[in-house]
């Protein structure tokens, strides 16, 4: 789970934002609350990010998603890392992006990962383990002088009952990291598992869909295929979309035309026997993709309707709604949830985008009464649809809202940072009304050319325009 997350120098993000998804005192839905290892640690499992066009609540995910991508995929040779510093502010393109994440992973361990970067290096790095009533750090990393390359910090070593041989390849593993790639990246590179448990959670459990998401880890193995699509099948028919079954017949994988720079990008995200993947392709056909003897298998999804003879009948998914589609694009994630009991944290951009209010609200409910205080999962998601802004569906501090400042710099707070918000206030009303930050401030659109541009507007000729 996300407990904290900080950016600065990334896209509109300027100055440094941060996102704590720590319950507050809060009495409402205590439910949602994921109790952690430690009785200070409190998560919740839900957040939801308001604001206007062009305010930066995308970007918010960019950078998460920016951060993931460094660190799961790394760089290669001597390329940039290819980081977006803020363009507004004179001296931006020279400092470093700058990211924090906290979170929670399998082994329920608490680790504070962060790191800087230029287009050319990593300014600096680390990873510390947050514990009970103290921290253990496990390296850090700031650049040397000279030849000496970075200096690293390895105080772990001197904590474990570890080989000297062991000892000595890990400071070898150190000083070889490039200065544009990450240390994490390069330790599970060199098969040293001393932090896998980090790794992974970027890896596998966190997971994020954009609007026009065309691959992304579907993290349901080869076997549990046939129970992800009756969970599927369920879900869809449930949401009134008209589909009674969704099934999935395996094609060659030539036939798909999957171009082989996207195929060897998606073989890379599978690590494991089994693993899956999903891919969209131009046409809006659904495959999915499972890693099986060292090959990959491809599937493609279709679904089925009853005809008025009750009759099943076949379509594409291209035939189908886009609401429809977007839909069957978050199951896989709810299905971890909901089947496998596998953590995630999901984060979507515009969940609402091409759903109805209904099927949105419909969707986000079924997650958070999946959650509890044993919960691992999360749905972190942006939205403009105000009908969620609801005291029934979320906690305040579940809410946040993203604006930007005359400046061009995005900056985000929750709504329990109003003091004046109690249990019974309508939300939305609020919202709407401009009580709280997050909403455009529209101004009326002049659409007469006298309006404009102060001279008299000239007659149509004959009565046309």
């Amino acid at each position: 789970m996300l407990i904290r997350f900080k950016a600065s120098n990334f896209l509109s993000i300027r100055d440094e934002i941060e996102f704590t998804a720590e319950a507050t005192r809060e009495a409402n839905h205590r439910h949602h609350v994921a109790r952690g290892p430690y009785p200070w640690l409190k998560v919740l499992p839900a957040a939801a990010f308001y604001g206007p066009n062009g305010s930066g609540k995308s970007n918010v995910v960019k950078a998460i998603e920016f951060a993931k991508t460094l660190i799961t995929t790394g760089t290669k040779g001597k390329e940039p890392i290819r980081r977006q510093p803020f363009k507004l502010g004179a001296g931006s393109a020279a400092a470093p992006s700058r990211f924090t994440f906290e979170f929670l992973c399998r082994g329920d361990r608490v680790f504070r990962y962060e790191f800087a970067v230029t287009a050319e290096r990593v300014l600096s790095e680390s990873l510390t383990e947050i514990r009970s009533s103290s921290e253990r750090l496990w390296f850090s990393r700031e650049p040397g002088s000279g030849v000496e390359g970075d200096r690293f910090q390895l105080p772990y070593l001197d904590r474990r009952d570890l080989p000297s041989e062991e000892c000595q390849f890990v400071r070898f593993v150190a000083r070889g990291t490039r200065p544009n790639q990450l240390f994490l990246r390069e330790a599970i590179d060199r098969n040293l598992d001393h932090f896998a448990d980090a790794f992974e959670w970027f890896r596998t459990q966190l997971v994020v869909l954009h609007p026009h998401t065309r691959f992304g880890p579907l993290e349901i193995t080869l076997s549990e295929q046939n129970e992800l699509r009756a969970f599927a099948s369920d879900a869809l028919s449930a949401a009134d979309t008209g589909i009674v079954r969704i099934s999935s017949e395996e094609v060659p994988l030539r036939s798909a035309g999957i171009p082989e720079e996207v195929l060897e990008l998606i073989k890379g995200s599978l690590a494991h026997e089994g693993e899956g993947t999903y891919l969209i392709d131009p046409d809006g056909k659904r495959y999915a993709l499972y890693l099986k003897d060292g090959g990959v298998r491809v599937y493609r999804l279709i679904t089925f309707h009853r005809d008025a003879e009750g009759r099943e009948v076949e379509f594409e998914l291209g035939e189908e709604s886009d609401g429809t589609v977007r839909l069957l694009d978050f199951l896989p994630g709810l299905f971890a949830v909901a089947r496998t009991g596998l953590p995630r944290t999901i984060i979507i951009d515009e969940i609402d985008r091409s759903m109805h209010p209904l099927l949105t609200w419909w969707f986000v409910e079924s997650f958070l009464d999946r959650c509890g205080p044993e919960s691992r999962s999360q749905l972190l998601f942006t939205c403009h649809a105000s009908h969620l802004l609801d005291q029934k569906l979320l906690r305040r501090d579940e809410i946040w809202l993203v604006e930007k400042t005359k400046e061009g710099a995005t900056e985000i707070e929750s709504i329990s940072d109003y003091a004046d918000v109690r249990i019974d206030t309508d939300l939305r009303k609020g919202y709407l009304h401009g009580i709280y930050t997050g909403i455009p401030q529209l101004k009326r659109l002049r659409l007469d050319p006298a309006e404009r541009t102060g001279k008299p507007a000239k007659a149509a000729l004959h009565g046309q325009i």
